[in-house]
């Protein structure tokens, strides 16, 4: 037992029970406040022994409390390891293709069996001649295709493509939007303007730094020190360490 005036002891309790508590204050009838922890003990014996007494939280105890709060907003908002959410490519489905998509995809995929048929009857003996007679196709044509082996594919090249290293080069030099635009048609670009805003986005992203983790222990020192003068010790200094 501490004076909270003079900051000595005053007293020594042998155990931590209420009714060690209790025979205590009914000894010092003048106490108006006492400063303690969180001990159930102690409120009940005040409580019901000196209820006129103001109960307060002591100085540590009130540290700690913020400190544990403190952590829990740190560790929702400054995760120990940053996690970057999975990306999962869409793939197109037919029904969201156009239509002109889906027409063209059609037509490569009978060309392509076409191609293969002409590839299997000249495998069991039939000559060139006979195979462009029967598919109504050009000698040099049919030995085209006896070489071919993959499937055809038509698919139209992205006007990003060509202005990649344009926009990025921009973006570099610190252009906005609007100068972007006017040297991309300067240089033949005839897109849309949002097409063009994608274009800059996705470039942007790729400049922008790797977000650094900030570590939750950096964190807590900061506010430790703004709190207090010393150096954590005990409990707390093991916590921010974890």
């Amino acid at each position: 037992m501490v004076d909270l005036l003079t900051h000595r002891p005053i007293d020594l309790f042998p155990g931590r029970t209420e009714e060690q508590v209790k025979h205590w204050l009914l000894h010092h009838p003048s106490i108006q406040t006492v400063s303690r922890d969180g001990s159930r003990a102690y409120q009940t014996a005040i409580t019901e022994t000196s209820p006129h007494i103001i109960q307060v939280t002591d100085r540590w105890h009130i540290l700690k409390g913020l400190f544990e709060s403190a952590k829990e907003e740190v560790y929702h908002y400054f995760p120990a390891k940053r996690k970057d959410p999975p990306i999962i490519p869409k793939s197109p489905t037919s029904s969201s293709k156009r239509k002109s998509d889906r027409k063209r995809e059609e037509r490569e995929e009978k060309h392509w069996q076409r191609i293969q048929q002409v590839q299997l009857r000249h495998e069991q003996g039939e000559s060139v001649a006979g195979l462009a007679r029967a598919f109504h196709l050009a000698r040099g044509t049919i030995y085209h295709y006896l070489t071919v082996q993959t499937p055809p594919s038509h698919k139209r090249g992205s006007p990003y493509d060509s202005y990649r290293s344009l926009i990025h080069a921009l973006i570099q030099q610190g252009k906005k939007g609007d100068e972007i635009e006017v040297v991309c048609r300067q240089s033949g670009y005839q897109g849309a303007r949002s097409t063009l805003n994608t274009m800059i986005a996705q470039e942007r992203q790729q400049l922008l730094p790797p977000a650094s983790v900030i570590k939750p222990s950096e964190v807590f020192k900061t506010l430790w020190s703004m709190s207090h003068p010393k150096q954590p010790t005990g409990e707390i200094k093991e916590e921010w360490e974890a």
